[in-house]
């Protein structure tokens, strides 16, 4: 069986081009996974947070109507609320610090939540804080905080406003 020798190969550019073209479209597939991913991971994040707020403004809620309202709702620096409706005071004041300047140092262990599955602040922890925003004698405006230090290293937070009528 003779060759004809007017049959060739793919040539070593036609290669390289190839490799090039499947290169591109397997790092453009991997850089869009990693977005969606991050996405993912911030929205659960901010998931979290907006549930620990919202615990906060429901605790509030139910300490306003119950027999300690009067020193509850007398506290004017930050503070949060445990299940037994028992207030637990930061060292921050009666304002929070602004999100890139607070190392969250000031927070009580008490006022620290971890997510699910974790027991310390390898992962991620919230740092939760009521503070009193304005007030007359017969409402109190509260913001509930939550602040957390997000995958990149970037401060975020979430905060909710509650008017305590009296």
């Amino acid at each position: 069986m003779l060759k004809n020798l007017q049959q060739r190969g793919d040539t070593i550019v036609e290669v390289l081009i190839v490799v090039i073209v499947i290169a591109t479209v397997i790092g453009s597939a991997y850089s869009i996974a990693v977005k969606s991913l991050q996405s993912t991971q911030r929205t659960q994040e901010r998931s979290y947070a907006l549930k620990l707020a919202e615990t906060q403004l429901e605790r509030l809620k139910a300490a306003s109507t119950g027999a300690n309202a009067a020193s509850v709702l007398a506290v004017t620096q930050s503070f949060c609320l445990d299940a037994t409706l028992t207030k637990t005071l930061n060292t921050i004041g009666s304002s929070l610090p602004s999100l890139n300047n607070d190392d969250f140092s000031r927070y009580n262990a008490n006022c620290i939540s971890y997510p699910s599955g974790s027991s310390d602040c390898a992962s991620y922890c919230y740092y939760t804080s009521l503070l009193q925003t304005a007030g007359g004698s017969f409402d109190k405006s509260y913001t509930a905080s939550v602040r957390w230090d997000g995958p990149n290293g970037n401060r975020q937070q979430v905060q909710l406003s509650y008017k305590v009528y009296q």
